[in-house]
């Protein structure tokens, strides 16, 4: 490209497809800047838009051409062009989504730290974090390859840590491992050979570990022994050390990335040459694709044209891993796809290899250790697939049934389905009221796994959590038999009370005849487990509440233990599959048939399809197809019609005879049970009978034999069977003896008889002959449900279940609630009775129908279905999943002690062999109060999920629980969610009383309750001392008395000792005697011994308050408080330390002035029996009350008697504007006179005088006052115009002489307190002179006129100070 002139730099062709537009335009305006092309030189824009065109390659031009319509691209101006360009490149940036971005990034393989950190930068940019250096150093870390340097980031200060740090300590850590393993060829042989020497040397042999490998330990001391082997999953070794390392290479616990995996950095991909592969459809993304098991291959692989032809739209991911096949060859990898495979229900994310090469997709190892599978021996007539193992024998059908599955491959993905033609509403009743249950208490050793199934729901979206509801049901963890958890939700006590069920009819024989009638074979397709497909609505959500340990979760679809959820399921089927005729819906499965193989397998067709369009999944294990003959409510159904089913009388057709007085017993119950159906019953029995009678000796004959036979055949015959109906009460009765079980379903007619439908029984297999008598029983309700379901299950009106073990009623009580205490099997029991609509009551054993059929079953090997054999291999599942390594002993130890431990045994006989009504024994009580909870498993006692321990643990349990010294609070919350033992909290609780390290750290007790001092007679009785400070370099010592809450404050930041102490009691003692008691606290102060005389010596009672325990002098405590807050304020106010006493002093005056809250008086009033007057008195002046009479003719009295023996003489009384002399002095001995005017009296001798020299107002005293003449003489104003220094203030008044008789009592000289008495020559008047007298005359007349003032010392006699 070519201007005018030279130019400078580079400009590329942009091409909008493998460029980015923001990079390219920085580059274009760095090259106008370069060039010197600005919109100065450039005012038209011309040059930068034809630039601008021209740098844009064929498919970018004709791209800015059309976002540029309808005007014309060259026609725009450049920025203009610029706009449209940003407008449609620039992508709109949403704040979430970037930060989604960036959250999710990691560093990839092969990327340095810097070039991570500059990526975390750009994804950064449109975040908008608030800190974003601590966002990047956040993601920098978290976001890192795993290895050491991440680790050495991880042990890093982050306070201290710094992005540029963090890049350059990777960095540094990277460089340091890329030398290390750069090492000098031959150093690690000699460093090998120098501690060969030095072991040598010192004759050090190690003993290299068979567990972990390490030589710096034995085996027996390995912290691994009780770790299992990844690869031969045997306990007591790591992998490393597998002893069977070359026989067997299984897949490492981990997830096959490539960080590494296995195998090391090589996988060999093994498949099956010969013979026909194993196969398994599983579904990725909702596909069903078939793929081989191959258990040679360490990952699961898929060819380059399986990935291009379903998963082009995922990316690859690079990897460095090599593959190579089972003969060595190498097999070229594309790289790793993440796919998320759904496999018998779950969904697990796998990393799946995409390889050059062509061939099946395989399933390796991964996939077996992700889905938790096993590799188990098959029989020879075993089929490969799974999916096709519930085929017919016919191979004809088989081809039909990979049809059917190919066709609807969601159907029989064994995912969860989603009903979606409408969702499901539950309905209350119109009284319903909300009920709220509280979580339960949840195990210990359940917490982790109850969390994993709930992560495990809301990821199904099963579950969501809430915030608050009014509905909340309580859940219970049941244990699996491989140690999952089951959570079930216990509506029984809460909703399902509320619910309203509606009515479902079961099918009746006849509508079998009319459905069924002509077909040859009958498919069964299972839907017993579908209630989770049915979403329910908002409303209904909120109903099924579950409240965990985790908080409130609602179920977002129909669950199992509503009592509802049966007849809203079968309604919504009916519903979905009306119209197709050859079918019937048989409560929890759907019946199909045909009247040839086209027929049926057309209709099979319309109902998977069915079923396919609504949503519905099925289960193919429980499948069957092309059946010859079917079984329902005790008929059979084949291609002949209808008949009677051998099975509901086998149980008593079959039965043996009796052996013994008891058995026999037992037979004549149950016949006599149904007795009124037998015709002639009382002869056909009457053998029977007579070997009942005492004196008769056991002796089995053939009447005997005949009459059994009869009544037998009698009771299972159409005369004494009922025929069903579906709206007659239904009764179930089960027994349980210690070999068998047994069960008759019977009928309430509407005449109100009871009529037997069917028997049942069946032996128990050697595990459950050990279980407990409770246990067995409980066993024998499930076992009759469940052989009874078709007639049970669904029904509006409850059916009666009868047994006669009454335990179980509290247990198994509809309404009860499931246990949450209880034997796991029982538990599981209480669930699965939740779907069933029942009352449960107790019969006499004399009573029960079906003891007979629980002792006489026959020795038949039974075909127990899949849920009962998992009952059976259920033993000790929380043995086996909670106590082992849960506890401070071993299992070994346990199953020991507790066979040893004698009053255990008799618990476990009690258990096995039942219990009795009554004990007395002390010991065993605690054991028979709860013993419907105990349990025996795998030889050892349990209490629901708690481990029973023996007497001979206790101690060691009880130290292991108070290893850590923990409260008994915490210790009883321990123990009790994993073990129990009689009188477990008082032996706890006394362990920790009795240990000396918690009492040591035990906190103070409680504080007592308070009790205060007793109010004292007087004010200053009792006086409470303390110190407050040092309190800003201050010390105070505050002194409250207890009686009127006067509190003295002293500064004593002099000093503070003894001695300062006793000299400001003597001031305190000095205004308000010396106190009775005095409280203080234990400083030295007080506890001198000079303190101590000080008290004896006054009689003063000291009582000091208890160490470290202020509260006992709170009196003191409380006005330090009060004072400090005093002084604070002041400080805070601004004070020095010449005005603090001064403001301290106001406060005092404020606080003994205002009301107390506990006298609700002020200390004033308490003290001196009134308020002290105080400034704001003058906002409304109060006269003070008068004096009492009696003080008043005392006061005067005195006042009279001292007048009279003072001998001073009487003054004249001056009137208003007298004229007079007041003095005005300027020390005790210097004073002059001034002339005045009396304004006013004040009192009896002080007057108010106006000073016209002085233009102001002054007060004297009598004394300080002479009486002067208005008029001057004409010499003395001659005298004073001649010398005007002249103090008229000398000058005598001239009044009439007082009388002779008071001449004589004057004084000449001054007194102690500088007053002078009245001299003989007071009364004398003399004429004023005509000059001023002479200094010494001055001093004689001054002491003449003023007697209550000394003679002044100097010749200093004007002051022009104001004396106000």
């Amino acid at each position: 490209m070519s201007t005018s002139g030279p130019t400078y730099g580079v400009l590329q062709t942009f091409d909008h497809q493998t460029q980015e537009w923001g990079s390219f335009k920085s580059r274009l305006n760095q090259w106008f800047i370069a060039n010197d092309i600005t919109s100065l030189t450039d005012k038209a824009s011309v040059k930068r838009r034809a630039i601008l065109l021209t740098s844009l390659c064929e498919s970018s031009f004709k791209l800015a051409s059309d976002l540029a319509l309808p005007k014309k691209v060259e026609e725009l101006e450049y920025d203009e062009l610029v706009k449209i360009l940003d407008d449609h490149f620039t992508p709109k940036r949403l704040g979430f989504a970037e930060k989604s971005a960036f959250y999710a990034a990691v560093q990839r393989p092969g990327e340095s730290h810097t070039q991570w950190a500059a990526r975390l930068r750009g994804l950064a940019a449109h975040c908008e974090f608030k800190n974003l250096e601590e966002a990047l150093l956040d993601k920098f870390i978290m976001g890192m390859a795993a290895g050491r340097e991440r680790d050495k980031l991880f042990v890093q200060n982050q306070r201290e840590l710094t992005l540029a740090k963090a890049i350059d300590l990777a960095e540094s850590v990277r460089c340091a491992r890329q030398a290390s393993s750069q090492a000098a060829p031959g150093a690690s042989n000699a460093d090998a050979a120098s501690h060969a020497d030095a072991d040598a040397v010192f004759n050090i042999k190690k003993e290299k570990c068979s567990v972990c490998g390490f030589n710096n330990h034995k085996s027996n001391q390995c912290r691994f022994k009780n770790y299992k082997c990844k690869k031969c999953n045997t306990k007591g070794h790591l992998r490393k050390m597998c002893p069977n390392g070359e026989k067997i290479k299984y897949v490492d616990e981990g997830t096959v990335d490539d960080a590494g995996g296995d195998d090391g950095e090589f996988f060999y991909n093994i498949r099956c040459i010969k013979g026909k592969p194993m196969t398994e459809r599983v579904m990725i993304s909702g596909l069903a694709l078939e793929f081989e098991i191959d258990s040679g291959s360490a990952v699961s692989v898929i060819s380059e044209n399986t990935y291009k032809s379903y998963f082009k739209e995922l990316p690859l991911s690079v990897t460095n891993k090599k593959l190579f096949s089972y003969t060595g060859e190498n097999i070229k990898t594309l790289g790793i796809v993440l796919l998320p495979i759904s496999y018998n229900g779950r969904t697990e994310v796998l990393n799946v290899y995409v390889v050059h090469a062509g061939g099946p997709p395989l399933l390796g190892r991964d996939f077996i250790r992700e889905f938790d599978l096993e590799l188990a021996p098959a029989n020879a007539s075993a089929t490969v697939h799974a999916l096709y193992k519930q085929q017919t024998q016919n191979g004809i059908y088989s081809n039909i049934v990979k049809q059917l599955i190919n066709q609807f491959p969601k159907v029989f993905s064994g995912n969860l389905g989603s009903f979606n033609k409408y969702k499901i509403s539950l309905r209350l009743k119109p009284d319903a009221k909300p009920i709220f249950f509280k979580a339960r208490p949840v195990p210990y050793a359940l917490k982790e796994k109850i969390d994993k199934e709930l992560d495990r729901l809301l990821s199904l979206g099963i579950l969501k959590p809430v915030e608050h509801s009014d509905y909340a049901s309580p859940v219970v963890p049941v244990l699996k038999k491989d140690g999952n958890i089951r959570l079930c939700a216990d509506y029984s006590v809460t909703i399902n009370k509320q619910l309203l069920i509606d009515q479902y009819p079961l099918p009746t024989v006849n509508d079998l005849l009319s459905k069924l009638h002509g077909g040859m074979q009958f498919s069964k397709i299972d839907l017993s487990m579908a209630y989770n497909q049915f979403i329910l609505t908002e409303d209904s959500q909120s109903l099924t509440c579950i409240n965990t340990h985790r908080g409130l979760f609602n179920y977002t679809r129909l669950v199992f233990g509503l009592s509802s959820a049966p007849a809203v399921f079968q309604r919504a089927m009916e519903c979905l599959l009306s119209g197709i005729d050859g079918i019937i819906f048989l409560l929890d499965d759907i019946l199909i048939t045909g009247t040839n193989e086209a027929q049926h397998k057309h209709r099979l067709n319309e109902v998977l399809q069915r079923l396919a369009d609504a949503g519905l999944t099925v289960q193919m294990s429980k499948c069957e197809f092309f059946k010859d003959e079917i079984s329902y409510l005790g008929h059979v159904i084949d291609k002949y019609g209808i008949r009677k089913s051998l099975d509901k009388v086998k149980a008593i057709i079959k039965a043996p005879k009796p052996t013994n007085v008891s058995q026999l017993q037992s037979f004549l119950g149950l016949t006599n049970y149904y007795r009124n159906f037998v015709p002639d019953a009382s002869s056909v029995l009457s053998p029977l009978y007579n070997l009942l009678n005492k004196n008769t000796k056991w002796e089995w004959t053939r009447d005997h034999d005949e009459a059994f036979v009869q009544i037998k055949n009698i009771l299972a015959s159409d005369k004494t069977l009922a025929h069903f109906d579906p709206k007659a009460k239904l009764i179930l009765t089960v027994d349980a003896s210690p070999t068998g079980l047994g069960a008759v379903l019977s009928q309430v007619g509407s005449d109100g008889l009871e009529k037997p439908l069917s028997y049942a029984s069946r032996t128990l297999n050697a595990a459950e002959k050990k279980y407990a008598q409770i246990q067995k029983e409980a066993t024998a309700i499930i076992f009759g449900i469940r052989r009874f379901h078709q007639y049970l299950y669904g029904r509006a009106e409850p059916f009666t279940l009868r047994t006669d073990h009454k335990p179980l009623l509290a247990i198994f009580g509809p309404h009860k609630g499931i246990p949450e205490v209880s034997a796991n099997r029982l538990q599981r029991y209480a669930i699965f009775l939740t779907a069933y609509n029942y009352t449960i009551e107790y019969i006499s054993s004399k009573q029960n129908s079906a003891d007979y059929l629980s002792r006489a079953c026959w020795e038949e090997g039974h075909e127990e279905t899949s849920e009962e054999l998992a009952e059976c291999e259920d033993r000790a599942t929380y043995v086996n999943f909670i106590t082992d390594g849960d506890l401070p002993v071993t299992l070994s130890d346990m199953r020991r002690e507790t066979a040893r431990d004698p009053y255990l045994t008799i618990v476990i006989r009690y258990i096995l062999n039942g219990w009795p009504r009554k004990i007395d024994d002390t010991n065993l009580k605690p054991f028979f109060n709860c013993r419907s909870q105990l349990s025996y498993e795998n030889g050892i006692l349990m209490r629901g999920h708690k481990v029973v321990i023996p007497s001979s643990l206790h101690n060691t349990i009880c130290k292991e629980l108070h290893s850590s010294h923990f409260g008994v609070v915490k210790m009883k919350a321990e123990a009790r969610k994993r073990l129990w033992f009689p009188g477990v909290d008082a032996a706890l609780e006394g362990l920790a009383a009795a240990c000396g390290v918690c009492c040591a750290l035990r906190p103070a007790p409680p504080h007592a309750a308070l009790a205060p001092w007793p109010l004292p007679p007087h004010p200053f009785y009792r006086i409470h001392v303390d110190f407050l400070g040092p309190f800003h370099g201050y010390m105070f010592l505050i002194i409250v008395d207890a009686y009127s809450k006067w509190v003295e404050c002293y500064d004593m930041s002099s000093t503070y000792n003894s001695k300062a102490v006793i000299n400001k009691m003597y001031d305190l003692m000095s205004r308000f005697g010396i106190p009775h008691t005095l409280v203080s606290d234990n400083g030295t102060s007080f506890t001198s011994g000079e303190f101590n005389d000080f008290c004896k010596r006054n009689g003063i009672q000291h009582v000091l308050s208890p160490v470290y325990h202020p509260a006992s002098n709170g009196q003191a405590e409380s006005f330090v408080k009060i004072v400090k807050k005093g002084i604070k304020g002041i400080i805070l106010e601004g004070c020095n330390k010449k005005t603090i006493q001064e403001k301290i002093n106001k406060f005092l005056f404020d606080y003994r002035n205002s009301k107390n809250s506990t006298t609700d008086q002020s200390p004033a009033e308490l003290v001196y029996g009134r308020s002290l007057r105080s400034r704001l008195d003058l906002i409304n002046p109060v006269a003070p009350p008068p004096s009492s009479t009696e003080l008043n003719r005392t006061v005067e009295l005195k006042q009279s008697l001292q007048a009279k023996y003072y001998k001073g003489i009487k003054r004249a009384v001056y009137k208003e504007n007298d004229c007079v002399w007041i003095t005005k002095n300027t020390d005790k001995k210097k004073f002059t006179w001034l002339e005045g005017k009396i304004k006013k009296k004040i009192g009896h001798v002080m007057y108010v005088v106006y000073v016209p020299v002085l233009n102001c107002e002054v007060t004297r005293h009598i004394d300080q006052i002479r009486p002067r003449r208005d008029t001057i003489s004409p010499r003395l104003d001659s005298a004073q115009s001649s010398d005007q220094s002249w103090d008229p203030d000398l000058i005598p008044d001239v009044s009439p002489s007082p009388p002779a008789a008071d001449q004589g009592d004057t004084v000449a000289q001054p007194g102690r307190d500088g007053e002078v008495p009245a001299g003989p020559n007071q009364g004398e008047i003399a004429e004023a002179p005509k000059t001023p007298p002479r200094a010494a005359d001055a001093a004689e007349r001054r002491r003449a006129i003023s007697p209550i003032f000394s003679t002044p010392t100097s010749d200093s006699y004007y002051d022009t100070d104001v004396d106000t």
